[in-house]
């Protein structure tokens, strides 16, 4: 190689193992220039602004690989050889990247490797470029040689004793007219003298001396001239021959001026001289390190190769006049000696031989000798010897690794086989004939379809028929093979089209045996249907949606119905069910929290269903990637669920009820019972007609206010045990109508007045006495409890919600200190306004009606605010 520093682009992300490999190179006295460069881009940005005359590279990096630069360097169109400088020990990675191009693959445990590499590298780069460029020169000038003799053989002018052009040839004339110098008939009738005479001249003179010369021919002074000269024309490098000769020797015969386009032989000329010193670089930058010898064996001369190996590897050094044998290790003397002999005697040599270096390591050389012939007489020999230490150790590896192959092939549980196009197997693993009873040799006499379940077998075939258009792809697949006793075997794994390859052609299969799993599998869908327990999985990278056949089942779907995200979102019920699942979408793609929820859907038929839906997602680099989870059917808990908290919230109604009921009774009756026995006692006593008279009208007012309590507490009983009373339609503006009318004399006495609307809902089912009672008392209550001085106005509208309807009574009246009296507002005989004439029995009557109906009653109120009742009872 010249003395050129080489510029080496090292690409490695340890800058440990980047000084290392420059100390290594260093130490060889390699003049070069390193740039040192860890990611992608400062890479690709080195390859185009400066392109090196080497790369290094490491193999891994963080999100980039030494593949990938050595296709960077493809996709750029750069010829540059590629040095993949590892401490991967892995023969797949070193066939791989020998295969897409590397020049060489080097361990980093073995880096006294990569100087010698390096210059080898370059040598055989080099003398491969130089090779195609003296190839493409050659193939230019045999064009123009071609084109040469096919158009432009020579332009020829004819000119009388005078000087005048008298006629031209063709060639002339194409010339004329391909570079604009047709004039006046192509020259002729013109002097060419001082034609030529008046042209700018070029500044080396040429032109002056070929009209001095055909001048002198005119006058006889000279009788030829010959010259080439250069033409460099519109930017064109040419050059001509110009011979220029009497026609005859009589001294007023004409004169023949000849152009001829030289150009080529010029250029041809340059070329050879280059092409000689490429040679000669060649010779001395290659690889292989060659050594001539003459008849005597002693050194003619040899290349720096030659000198380097022999020098630096073998330990000798190299010497033109010594005879070689001299320099030959002692264990080879006696062999290359007699190999030389042979070969000057017309025969040649090539062995690949093992060689001890100076450092104790083993190399490997292919030694080559021919002989070297002049005029079929031998005068030496040439010995070549190229380095095959890597072939030859990664030849033994990939023997090692076929070795290694069959042995997991031979002793692998998975069923492989070999099937020509036609389906005729060539080859069973051990393991195929194991998993399906029958023998080798019946493996081979079987077609491999009739070894497929019958009903598999269409699917499977439509797939091999697509893949023999695809050579080098595969398909995954599962279907059953028939066992040699009858029973089915499921198995599962891929087929790989491999006819194109010629030591193999066959389809390549790899199977196992997944018959447990499937039976399990079976076994799960049991449970899960049973369970009625689905599955759904979103993939957001390619926006799908997946749903189990019990998921779909659960919404009342086809088994072929393909669900969206919209889609299956506004399968939940309107409302909470679907803002909850929506939310829970959300934050899972966003923060990852997983979710367990019961909500409602509505089927595609209709069908409002409760369901549980569990949801996990999945992360890759930051960003969601996939949603998955369970989808399970929970109507018959949820509404044995929702019966159990009604039963629960009527048994916990009734309770209260009860012990309202005993404290009514205890509390109620204890006084006029007491009254009673305290008046009777002193009835037995001797008393005056007076004083008896009055204990007899205090007892029986006593016996009066219990028979009241007692009344009152038999109405409460008779809401609670007449709630079988037949259901109707009541028509609520009929029933509001028939209240005014019993109280209309209250009503146009106090000036009332009352709105109402039910145009939301005018009739509900229900009993009618109840319905009644409650819009009756609710109205006699927002009368009596009115502002003096204020006329009453009662306001009265329906509000429905889904199967529910509520009764909405505003007033404005004197409304009540929900603060002070909130939590007993519609407890028996609780009275809040003194000046009224009552007994604090209606807002208890009410209540108990409503809630006997399934309802409930609420309360907003302040003082002198008026008051809002709001009942909530059943639609039907």
């Amino acid at each position: 190689m010249d003395n050129k520093k080489i510029k080496i682009l090292l690409l490695e992300d340890d800058q440990d193992d980047a000084w290392q490999i420059s100390h290594v190179l260093k130490q060889q006295n390699l003049e070069f220039e390193l740039t040192l460069v860890g990611k992608r881009d400062a890479y690709l940005n080195e390859l185009i602004k400066s392109p090196p005359d080497i790369i290094l590279s490491d193999h891994y990096f963080p999100a980039f690989s030494s593949s990938e630069a050595l296709d960077m360097v493809k996709d750029l169109g750069l010829n540059i050889p590629f040095i993949l400088v590892t401490g991967a020990k892995s023969e797949d990675l070193a066939s791989l990247i020998m295969k897409s191009g590397a020049s060489d693959y080097i361990l980093k445990d073995r880096l006294q490797r990569l100087p010698s590499s390096v210059l080898s590298v370059m040598q055989k780069f080099r003398s491969v470029r130089l090779h195609e460029e003296a190839e493409l020169k050659i193939q230019e000038n045999e064009k123009k040689y071609a084109s040469l003799i096919q158009h432009l053989p020579a332009n020829i002018a004819i000119l009388n004793k005078d000087g005048i052009i008298v006629d031209v040839n063709k060639f002339w004339k194409l010339f004329a007219d391909e570079n604009g110098f047709k004039g006046n008939n192509y020259g002729i009738g013109t002097n060419y003298i001082e034609a030529s005479k008046g042209k700018p001249k070029a500044d080396n003179g040429e032109d002056i001396l070929i009209e001095e010369a055909i001048e002198k021919i005119t006058k006889g002074e000279l009788t030829n001239f010959s010259m080439i000269y250069s033409c460099h024309y519109r930017l064109v490098k040419k050059w001509f021959k110009v011979i220029v000769s009497r026609e005859n020797d009589e001294c007023d015969s004409g004169i023949i001026i000849m152009h001829i386009d030289v150009t080529e032989q010029q250029e041809a000329q340059l070329n050879v001289k280059k092409s000689e010193a490429n040679l000669l670089s060649i010779f001395n930058n290659t690889g292989i390190a060659f050594i001539l010898l003459d008849i005597d064996l002693k050194i003619v001369s040899y290349n720096k190769t030659a000198r380097l190996w022999a020098n630096d590897t073998l330990g000798f050094k190299l010497m033109e006049g010594v005879n070689l044998i001299s320099l030959i290790p002692e264990d080879k003397k006696k062999l290359s000696e007699t190999a030389m002999k042979h070969v000057l005697s017309g025969k040649s040599f090539d062995k690949d031989d093992s060689y001890t270096m100076m450092d104790g390591s083993t190399k490997w050389f292919r030694v080559r000798m021919n002989e070297v012939n002049n005029n079929n007489h031998i005068i030496g020999i040439c010995l070549s010897a190229t380095d095959i230490t890597e072939q030859v150790l990664s030849r033994k590896k990939v023997e090692q690794s076929e070795k290694r192959f069959q042995s997991l092939i031979e002793n692998s549980t998975d069923i492989k086989t070999l099937a020509t196009q036609e389906g005729k197997i060539i080859y069973a693993s051990p393991s195929a004939t194991k998993s399906l009873g029958y023998s080798q040799d019946e493996f081979l006499k079987t077609p491999a379809i009739d070894m497929v379940f019958k009903e598999d077998v269409p699917g499977l075939v439509n797939k091999m028929q697509e893949l023999v258009k695809f050579p080098g792809k595969s398909f995954s697949s599962q279907h059953r093979l028939v066992h040699k006793n009858g029973r089915l075997i499921w198995c599962e794994g891929t087929m790989t089209n491999m006819l194109h390859e010629p030591s193999i052609k066959a389809f390549v299969s790899n199977f196992r045996n997944i018959t447990e799993r499937k039976n399990l599998e079976v076994l799960y869908q049991k449970a899960n249907r049973l369970a009625r327990l689905g599955s759904w999985e979103m993939d957001l990278q390619h926006n799908r949606l997946y749903w189990s056949e019990i998921t779909k089942e659960i919404h009342e779907i086809d088994s072929n119905f393909e669900p969206d995200l919209e889609t299956a979102i506004n399968f939940y019920k309107e409302g909470l069910s679907r803002d909850t699942i929506s939310d829970a979408i959300i934050e899972a793609t966003t923060s990852g929290k997983a979710w367990d929820v019961e909500l409602q859907i509505v089927t595609a038929k209709q069908n409002e269903r409760w369901v549980r839906v569990i949801g996990e997602v999945e992360f890759v680099n930051g960003n969601c990637t996939r949603i998955f989870g369970s989808f399970q059917d929970i109507e018959s808990r949820k509404k044995a669920e929702i019966e159990r908290n009604r039963i629960a919230s009527d048994l916990l109604k009734h309770v209260e009820n009860l012990e309202q009921f005993a404290y009514i009774v205890s509390h109620n009756l204890r006084a006029p019972v007491a009254n009673i026995l305290g008046l009777a006692n002193v009835l037995k006593n001797k008393l005056s007609d007076v004083d008896r008279e009055r204990g007899q009208k205090y007892l029986f007012t006593a016996a009066a206010q219990m028979d009241e309590t007692i009344k009152d507490l038999n109405k409460i009983l008779q809401i609670r045990t007449e709630y079988s009373e037949f259901k109707e339609p009541v028509y609520l503006p009929g029933l509001l109508k028939d209240i005014e009318s019993s109280i209309q004399n209250i009503m146009s006495k106090e000036n009332v007045i009352i709105y109402s609307a039910f145009s939301n809902a005018s009739t509900i089912t229900t009993i009618k006495s109840y319905m009644h009672s409650i819009f009756y008392n609710l109205i006699i209550n927002s009368i009596k409890y009115r502002k003096k001085g204020v006329n009453p106005i009662i306001e009265i509208r329906t509000e429905m919600d889904k199967e529910k309807v509520r009764f909405i009574f505003n007033d404005n009246g004197t409304g009540i200190d929900l603060e002070k009296h909130g939590k007993k507002i519609f407890g028996l005989y609780k009275r809040f306004h003194m000046e009224v004439e009552g007994k604090g029995l209606g807002l208890f009557m009410i209540k108990t009606q409503i809630e006997v109906l399934g309802g409930s009653i609420t309360v907003k109120s302040k003082p002198n605010e008026g008051a809002e009742f709001t009942v909530e009872l059943p639609y039907n």
